[in-house]
């Protein structure tokens, strides 16, 4: 996880197609984003940032699983840009009107369907301090219920979306908004407060069934399983065998978690290996084929046929980017 810093203040705004570039981008976050549908993955990113706040629009047309840590020092929210939002969101579908509570010093773990736009607003811990003194509460943890997820009223939602999003369009059109006083004022105060009116007014905590106790610890164990052996070919008998769960379990688990099968899962996640390690490769001019065969793609055709249609492009385009 990255340390704690107070960020120096910069305002852009780009495209993407490129986790690992996105990542970069973004880089008060400390994120690992795979791609678990088929197509070419384009992204926007709008980045705001100053010692106080950061706000971030996002845009993904892919279907992502988001791994990684919110910033540190800060505490971050997330709202849907609109009402067409499908996300789940550590384990739970979250609605239009929810706001998303990024529990402090816990990971990022959503999975997010094509047409994701979500605006996330952290806040420094002082910044926030200032506006619990105002309103007369004891300190921070008073104003934020125990939960990551609460349905707000559509109309404070709907403020908190209007201003956010007034000011990602501002920066996409202008240069040095970070000098204008009044600018600072709506993303350090107003956007603020607009948040903390939503908490404050919100209509209830989203209770919803969590996933049932052996399927979560299936899918947990696999999820470890696939991470700690990142650099080897496995396959799904031995995801199966080393997560102690039997194979209708793991089905069941992944479809409800990410609505495919451990068997998509794990051929993405060994495809985008593969293209990190052709985007970046930790040697010269590597060898598409010893790329291939390291994650267990021994059948260079139908390796080929499966990369392009999960990226949208050959991997020989890939490794000349």
């Amino acid at each position: 996880m990255k340390e704690a810093q107070i960020p120096d203040s910069y305002a852009i705004t780009h495209h993407f197609c490129d986790f690992d570039a996105f990542a970069a981008a973004a880089d008060t976050w400390d994120i690992d984003f795979w791609q678990l549908d088929k197509g070419r993955f384009e992204a926007q990113l709008t980045h705001i940032v100053t010692p106080s706040v950061i706000l971030a629009e996002c845009k993904f047309n892919r279907k992502i699983e988001q791994k990684g840590a919110a910033p540190e020092g800060f505490r971050t929210f997330g709202i849907p840009a609109d009402r067409a939002l499908n996300l789940r969101w550590r384990g739970k579908p979250v609605g239009s009107d929810n706001l998303l509570l990024f529990p402090r010093g816990d990971q990022l773990d959503s999975v997010s369907n094509p047409g994701f736009h979500v605006f996330a607003f952290s806040v420094s811990e002082q910044r926030l301090t200032q506006s619990v003194d105002r309103r007369g509460l004891s300190s921070i943890n008073e104003l934020f219920p125990d939960t990551d997820l609460i349905q707000c009223t559509h109309t404070k939602l709907n403020h908190i979306r209007k201003l956010a999003s007034q000011l990602a369009n501002a920066v996409k059109s202008r240069q040095n908004l970070l000098e204008q006083p009044a600018f600072l004022n709506e993303l350090e105060f107003d956007l603020v407060e607009k948040v903390l009116d939503a908490i404050i007014t919100s209509d209830s905590i989203i209770e919803t069934r969590p996933m049932a106790k052996v399927r979560s610890r299936a899918l947990k164990n696999a999820l470890t399983v696939i991470a700690d052996h990142s650099n080897e070919a496995l396959t799904l008998a031995e995801v199966e065998r080393l997560s102690e769960a039997s194979g209708r379990t793991l089905r069941y688990a992944f479809e409800e978690a990410f609505d495919i099968s451990p068997k998509q899962y794990l051929q993405a996640y060994r495809l985008n290996q593969v293209r990190r390690l052709l985007l970046r490769p930790p040697v010269k001019n590597p060898i598409v084929a010893d790329v291939a065969n390291a994650w267990g793609f021994w059948h260079m055709g139908q390796f080929a046929a499966d990369y392009r249609r999960m990226f949208g492009e050959l991997p020989s385009t890939t490794i000349s980017q």
